[in-house]
């Protein structure tokens, strides 16, 4: 059909300078990965690759979740916990269930929001069919 050929075209013809893009992707496979396309999304936009180190990850997420606003750093935690980066920072212990689930939908919003404030953001998430897979339920409710 061609859409992944026209969100590509549509992305590269939005100013790289002034309009922020994170793309996130939902997989059949990664179903069992709550929140996976959102974390796709989280580490394009901390610039975060798949062949940096460990330290590497933590040192980029670090600096570029502050660089988009200082408030961010409660939300440091969450954030590491969904990235999967190991550090210091540990969840909160009376964070479990319910509780985490909207901690980390809060800090998912916060993370959009104030990247917003910026300038002009698309969020693009392709493949957006399997995403009832990707979600935990209720999600569509907060």
């Amino acid at each position: 059909m061609g859409k992944s050929r026209l969100l590509y075209e549509f992305r590269h013809r939005l100013d790289q300078e002034n309009v922020t893009v994170l793309q996130g992707r939902c997989d059949s496979y990664g179903s069992d990965i709550p929140y996976l396309p959102l974390i796709d999304a989280l580490r394009w936009g901390l610039h975060l690759k798949e062949e940096d180190s460990p330290a590497e990850l933590l040192e980029k997420a670090m600096t570029n979740i502050k660089a988009i606003d200082p408030s961010l750093e409660q939300f440091i935690p969450l954030y590491l916990h969904l990235l999967t980066i190991q550090s210091d920072y540990s969840l909160p212990a009376h964070l479990q269930g319910k509780e985490l689930r909207k901690a980390i939908e809060q800090a998912l919003v916060a993370m959009i929001t104030l990247n917003t404030q910026h300038g002009p953001m698309v969020l693009i998430l392709e493949d957006w069919h399997w995403s009832d897979d990707c979600f935990p339920s209720g999600f569509e409710n907060t």
